[in-house]
């Protein structure tokens, strides 16, 4: 079996533990599909399943209430995504960090972080992800921070219009 098969199975285990708040298993899952990952990380191949893998940490760290592994985990994943110029998921790391910087109460930081997110996410669509970012308790405090202004909370929400239904990204 393709070992890109195999990482993806375990993500996609980790996903499935998290969901039921089994954050041990989901934990572990990541662990081992990291570990296969780590040593391909920087052949272009793996970029995707990478970010993917780090996105998880992100999501699972964020649950588990660990804002500062979430915040080195999300800079380490800004750097990949540069270095790999694989900036498709950007709008997902600046949203995660922007959440670990508001779980430690650094507001200025938390702000700049979601402001990052929004703007991306006005340039190029991703309606599926804001529905989930929507689902995350903080993100309503995120999109009210004072920085954030009312042209740009406005411009967001005409776009993603909290009745929206989600629509499938077609490819």
């Amino acid at each position: 079996m393709d070992d890109l098969c195999i990482i993806n199975f375990k993500l996609l285990l980790s996903i499935c533990y998290q969901m039921v708040g089994e954050y041990a298993q989901s934990r572990y899952m990541s662990q081992r599909a990291c570990a296969l990952i780590e040593p391909k990380s920087c052949i272009s191949r793996y970029a995707q399943v990478t970010v993917a893998a780090m996105i998880n940490q992100l999501t699972l760290n964020l649950s588990l209430n660990k804002p500062d592994t979430v915040i080195e985990i999300g800079h380490r994943l800004e750097k990949y995504q540069y270095y790999m110029n694989h900036l498709e998921n950007m709008h997902q790391t600046f949203f995660y960090l922007a959440c670990g910087y508001y779980q430690k109460k650094n507001i200025q930081e938390s702000q700049q972080w979601i402001i990052k997110a929004i703007n991306f996410l006005l340039i190029f669509p991703f309606p599926n992800d804001v529905h989930f970012f929507r689902m995350n308790p903080l993100f309503n405090s995120l999109i009210n921070l004072p920085q954030v202004t009312d042209e740009l909370r406005d411009d967001f929400l005409k776009m993603y219009p909290l009745s929206s239904n989600v629509k499938c990204n077609k490819s």
